[in-house]
């Protein structure tokens, strides 16, 4: 009993072990590892061509995300100038303001280098089809980290400057 038991176990091991280091029987029918470029057989193209298309729908996403926080920047303006007109102290407030408006402007550098780095669209065709996953690596690579650094930028600016703006209000009271 105890011997079947610990065939089972070592089966089961074996079996974890080649499907955690991708000894699959799909694996040698899909494809060769080019471990040159870091993909594996067709399979990465797809995956390439469909990270591209997501990234520049993410893109235009992100554009509409820096529109909205230059509204508010806006906004911003124009309730600082009317609270200075009504003769209210707005130095926290403006200070809070140059700060925004500093994270948005460099949130919009690297929104910039991501549309660029799409836009230029190395190993992909027109169409968004690969023509060199190596190329096609890099752009995608490239113009994620551009993305997520926007994000975590105009994340961070935008529940800040309501932060300060809450706190600002709370002293009015």
């Amino acid at each position: 009993m105890m011997k079947k038991r610990m065939v089972l176990v070592g089966v089961v091991l074996a079996l974890a072990v080649a499907v955690l280091f991708g000894a699959t029987p799909a694996l040698a029918t899909t494809g060769t590892t080019d471990r040159a470029q870091g993909t594996k057989g067709p399979a990465n193209s797809a995956r390439l061509e469909n990270l591209f298309e997501r990234q520049q729908t993410l893109l235009t996403k992100q554009q509409e995300r820096l529109a909205k926080a230059e509204q508010i920047a806006t906004k911003a303006e124009e309730w600082i100038a009317k609270l200075q007109e009504e003769g209210k102290d707005t130095e926290a407030l403006e200070e809070a303001f140059e700060n925004f408006v500093a994270e948005v402007d460099k949130a919009e550098g690297h929104l910039a280098t991501a549309a660029s780095v799409l836009a230029a669209h190395a190993g992909f065709d027109a169409d968004g089809q690969v023509t060199d996953k190596k190329q096609a690596l890099k752009t995608v690579r490239d113009a994620g980290k551009a993305q997520r650094q926007f994000h975590l930028i105009i994340v961070k600016a935008v529940a800040d400057f309501r932060h300060d703006v809450r706190e600002f209000r709370e002293g009015l009271d």
